[in-house]
Formats: C-alpha cells, structure tokens, sequence
C-alpha cells in the first residue's frame, strides 16, 4: 500500500493537548503546553496590521487578506503608473508589504530556533518515547511499501516525533528522510526514499541562498528561511522557483498519482488551492481512500468535497488525550483493513 499523509497546524495543536497534563515540563518560565501554542500562534501576529485594512476588505484573515491586498495593489500601480514599471527602489506599497512579510518571517523562524535550542524537541521525545518505534511498526505491519509525509508547518515537531534511539550510534535518528545530508539537498536519493518527509512550504531550517537551498544545523539561526506565507494563489508559483520545494512538490504530484490512500490531519486546506488542484487532477479515482482527521472533520471534508468525487472518511481527533491514544489513532488511519470503522462525510 502507497500513503501520502498532509499534516497542518491542527496536528501540532493535539499534540499540545496531549502534554498539557505534564506541567513539569518547561520552557523557561511556561510549560511545554504554553510554548506550543504559543508556536503555533505565531502567525496570528501576522494579522494585527493586516487587519487595519478590514474596513476596506472584510472577512478576510492571514494569506487570505495578502492576497486581496496584492489584487488592490495592482489595481492602484495600473492605474497611477500608466503602464510604467515601478523602479526596483520605491518605496511602493507592493515593496513595503514584501519587507512586512520577510521580517516577519524571520521573526518566526527565529522563535522556532529558540524552542529548539531551549530543548523543546527533547521534551517531545520525553512525552512521545515509543512513538518512533510504534510509527515504524505500524508501517511494516500494514505492508506500506511507500509513505510521504507532506507537511504544511514550518516547524520540526513532527519530524522530532518520528525518531527513534540508535543505541550503535547513540542518538536519535529520523524514521523519515527528507534527502538533506548534513546542510546539501540530493534530489535523486530523495526520490529512492520509501518512506520520506517534506516541508512543501519550506523550513525555519532551509537558507534560501543565491544559488541553493541548505539546511542549517540544529540551533543555529537562520538570517535567511525559506519558508512561503503569502497570497495562496501565488504559493505554487513560489514552490516551483525554488529547487528543493520543486523536487517535493513533483515528488508529490508522482506519488498522488499511483497512492491507494491520502491521510489528512490537521490541515483545513482553507489556504491551500495549489493542494487542492493537485488532489483533483492526480488523486480524484476510483479505488482510492482518502481520510480528513481533526477536531472537525467534517468541516474540512466539507472544503475537499468538489476535489474529491468519492466517499471521504472521516475521524475527530478530540479523544486524543495520550501517546497510548495517539499510537492507536495512527494505527487505525493506516491500517489497510479499518475503514469501515470510520465515519463519512
């Protein structure tokens, strides 16, 4: 069996949920709790400013309100530089929004720097220690001869989630390839890899540098991440210009082509057209399973319907309340004989 699995914020909001009990477990000053919420809440910062455009554009929020201000943008320099090209050096509304956007970002890949750092992903490890070993069980068990982890976060939690301890080497190893050796990125090994990981928006990690795409080690922090927050319309575009995220992204679209079963948790697709589209033209046959879990399935279910024309099935994250409980979730979502066991849309 084939599997792509989309993760998204939602997943990393279950896992909070999960630690909230273990107050011991700190950060500085706040639980391990506080911190991943805090985390990943990082990018309502991003609307504070946003939204003082709301009385001009309403019900708009995050990318969605980026994109209606490029579409204002564009209208406004149509019509004041008659058709001339604004100088690279202008103060423009389209150049202010851009140095918004990338000093935001750093911002952020920089709070996710210090969690590392600080030994945030330790104290994962710490909650989650036979997650690792049962993740790899339940793959062999299954018969999964291919898995891709497709995820929408910027983070390293659900890459930290899915280790395991090498006592030969005495450290902890990833269960998930991503095709990074030490900082260089080798697109042909991570197309050979079975079971592989991407960050299809990019990494707090990933320097976007002048001729290549690195990943810094651990804790060190990134002048420069390569991480797409923008007009969602654009998001596409922005992955196929940049050489890792394109090799993902193709690797993807393969895989989507020939899977027998797509796994979504967490990830609402509100801001994802590019994954949409990509589920339609490559996943949309008979003989396929797809399944959307989170603490409101039904509701993402609702926004995959006109991609998806067959039965979407369905599963709430909101008994999730330990690592017992979350082993087991994922080991009903990839099991090759349990869908009747599951709600539909």
């Amino acid at each position: 069996m084939k599997v792509v699995c989309f993760i998204g914020s939602g997943f990393n909001y279950m896992l909070a949920d999960i630690v909230k009990p273990q107050t011991d477990l700190t950060i500085g000053n706040i639980t391990l709790y506080e911190e991943l919420i805090s985390l990943n809440n990082l990018w309502q910062e991003f609307d504070y400013p946003l939204l003082q455009l709301g009385s001009f554009i309403p019900d708009r929020r995050g990318e969605r309100m980026l994109e209606a201000v490029e579409n204002i943008q564009s209208i406004l320099q149509k019509s004041s530089t008659i058709g001339n090209k604004i100088n690279s050096t202008d103060q423009s509304p389209h150049a202010i929004l851009d140095i918004f956007i990338k000093e935001h970002i750093q911002r952020v890949g920089e709070r996710f720097t210090k969690f590392e750092e600080n030994g945030g992903y330790s104290k994962i490890n710490r909650v989650f220690s036979n997650f690792g070993a049962a993740f790899t069980s339940i793959l062999q068990k299954n018969h999964i001869s291919e898995f891709y982890l497709c995820s929408t976060n910027y983070d390293g939690i659900v890459d930290s989630l899915l280790t395991y301890y090498c006592k030969h080497e005495m450290k902890r190893k990833f269960i998930l390839k991503d095709g990074f050796i030490n900082e260089d990125f080798y697109c042909d090994l991570f197309r050979r890899y079975n079971y592989k990981i991407a960050h299809i928006h990019g990494s707090y990690r990933y320097f976007d540098g002048p001729n290549r795409t690195i990943k810094v080690g651990k804790a060190i922090v990134n002048e420069k991440p390569l991480m797409i927050y923008g007009n969602p319309y654009r998001k596409e575009s922005s992955i196929l210009n940049n050489h890792v995220l394109k090799v993902n992204y193709l690797e993807l679209k393969r895989l989507l082509s020939s899977c027998d079963k797509v796994v979504a948790i967490g990830n609402s697709f509100n801001d994802e057209p590019h994954l949409l589209d990509l589920l339609r033209s490559t996943f949309n046959r008979p003989e396929t399973q797809m399944i959307v879990c989170s603490d409101k399935p039904h509701v993402v279910a609702s926004v995959l319907e006109p991609y998806y024309g067959y039965t979407i099935h369905t599963q709430s994250t909101k008994h999730v309340q330990s690592e017992e409980q979350l082993i087991k979730l994922f080991s009903k979502l990839l099991s090759s004989t349990s869908m009747n066991m599951l709600a539909t849309a």
